[in-house]
C-alpha cells in the first residue's frame, strides 16, 4: 500500500505557493513617531537633542478644506509650512507612488514644501537630513521675520 502524503510537511509539493503573510499596520499615534518605524524612531532622536527642530509635530492630519479628504504627514513644522516624509521600499510601488504625488500636491497647493526622505538616507547618513532640514526652517524661519 502506498503512503498518501497529508500535508506539504508530508512531503507533497503545494500546487501554488502560500500568501506571504502581511504585516500588520496600526496607525500611529498623533504627535509620536511611528512606533514600528525604525526611520522615524531614528530621525526623532536626532531632532530631539536639536533646538531648531521645535514645533515639529509627528504622524499629524492636515486637510486641505472641510470637504476633503484629510492627509496624514510624517513629521510636520506647521509654521514654517514645511512637511517631511520618510518612504520605505513601499513607496516604490506604482499605486503608492502615484497617491505620494497627489499628497504632495494638495500640499504644495496649501504653500507646504514636501521633503522626502528615504528609510536608507535617515538610517544611513542622519547628519545629512539634519542639516537639510535645519537650512530650510532657517532660511523659512528668516523670510517670515522679514514679512512681518
Amino acid at each position: 500500500m502506498t503512503r498518501v502524503p497529508r500535508s506539504p510537511q508530508d512531503g507533497m509539493p503545494r500546487s501554488h505557493p502560500a500568501p506571504a503573510p502581511h504585516a500588520p499596520y496600526l496607525t500611529p499615534l498623533r504627535g509620536r513617531p511611528n512606533a514600528f518605524s525604525r526611520a522615524e524612531q531614528h530621525l526623532e532622536a536626532h531632532l530631539a537633542k536639536s533646538p531648531w527642530a521645535a514645533g515639529r509635530a509627528w504622524n499629524e492630519t492636515w486637510s486641505p478644506g472641510v470637504l476633503a479628504n484629510s492627509i496624514r504627514v510624517d513629521v510636520m513644522w506647521a509654521r514654517e509650512r514645511c512637511v517631511v516624509e520618510l518612504d520605505g521600499p513601499d513607496h516604490l510601488d506604482a499605486a503608492k507612488y502615484a497617491a505620494d504625488r497627489a499628497r504632495d500636491r494638495a500640499l504644495q497647493r496649501a504653500g507646504f514644501l514636501v521633503l522626502r526622505y528615504t528609510n536608507d538616507e535617515v538610517l544611513g547618513d542622519v547628519a545629512r537630513v539634519l542639516d537639510d532640514l535645519e537650512r530650510f526652517l532657517e532660511d523659512r524661519r528668516r523670510s517670515t521675520v522679514l514679512e512681518t
